[in-house]
């Protein structure tokens, strides 16, 4: 006599926080995609300069469904590397 086991699981809840491994949809790079929070935390600026960044394309990102910005890390790295948006 064979016998079947049945395991059944039941999953509540699950909860997934990471960060884009993949790539920018805009350059194709891979890296994560940024809050303006964030990029302004690692470029050392107010939140605002990043979403002005943004809107003079000197650093590009994505537009979430909710109306929020990520910004491609790559692009604020050459950013930064610039410094030109900064005042001296």
């Amino acid at each position: 006599m064979r016998r079947r086991i049945e395991i059944i699981t039941v999953e509540r809840e699950r909860i997934v926080r990471a960060a884009n491994g993949g790539f920018c949809p805009v350059c194709k790079c891979p890296g994560a995609l940024l809050s303006t929070a964030e990029a302004a935390s690692l470029a050392g600026v107010k939140a605002s300069s990043v979403r002005r960044w943004l809107a003079r394309r000197l650093a590009h990102g994505v537009k979430t469904r909710g109306g929020r910005y990520r910004v491609c890390k790559n692009s604020l790295f050459d950013k930064i590397d610039g410094r030109a948006d900064r005042p001296v």
